[in-house]
């Protein structure tokens, strides 16, 4: 994760969250980045939390 996915977040319509060639999430930045209901992407996203979305 990077400043990319910030700026993604901000600019896009759709974001997914993939894992070893699998897709575990999809939708709106909001729903995805803010409340996650994958635990994978939940605990990705719990790594990353000096990213402010």
């Amino acid at each position: 994760m990077n400043r990319r996915d910030v700026l993604a977040y901000h600019v896009a319509n759709r974001v997914i969250f993939m894992a070893d060639g699998v897709i575990h999430e999809e939708g709106p930045p909001e729903q995805v980045l803010k409340a996650p209901q994958n635990p994978r992407t939940q605990a990705f996203l719990a790594r990353h939390k000096q990213f402010e979305f």
